[in-house]
């Protein structure tokens, strides 16, 4: 905020230049991190051998059925 500013600004509104940085880097992190977390668990069910379902076997607890 240079000194020759033609409108002056609310200084409520004014704050650190490094505030909007670490927001972004923030929301932009989080964003990566979800990415990555859907890519790596895709990529782990796709590699992950298909096994035959378990056929329903009758209950064995008593009180069912």
């Amino acid at each position: 905020m240079s000194v020759n500013d033609t409108k002056p600004q609310n200084p409520a509104i004014v704050t650190n230049p490094w505030v909007g940085k670490v927001f972004a880097s923030l929301i932009a992190g989080i964003f990566l991190m979800v990415g990555f977390g859907l890519w790596a668990i895709y990529t782990y069910q796709s590699k992950a051998p298909k096994t035959e379902p378990a056929p329903l076997a009758p209950p064995q607890e008593p009180g069912f059925g």
